[in-house]
């Protein structure tokens, strides 16, 4: 189990670094659209767009972690059977 823990604590890192960079890049847009649209407006559409990216990197990373977690009980379960 610590190197699956490893991985996914990995993998983990990268999706944060991700969300970091389109958080970024959120604000960029916030600040260079808030020139023609107003600021008020600009950053309520960008926050709006960061929780959607946000749920969507969430859901994804946990149905990742979900997945391998039941992988890994398969092949504990096909190894014991194998073993008998």
């Amino acid at each position: 189990m610590g190197d699956l823990g490893r991985a996914l604590l990995n993998y983990l890192k990268q999706v944060l670094w991700a969300l970091f960079l389109v958080y970024l890049m959120l604000i960029g847009i916030a600040y260079l659209f808030g020139k023609q649209v107003g600021y008020e407006i600009s950053i309520w559409v960008c926050l709006g767009i960061a929780l959607l990216v946000t749920v969507s990197f969430i859901s994804i990373y946990i149905c990742s972690a979900l997945w391998i977690a039941v992988e890994e009980r398969v092949k504990e379960r096909f190894h014991r059977r194998a073993k008998k």
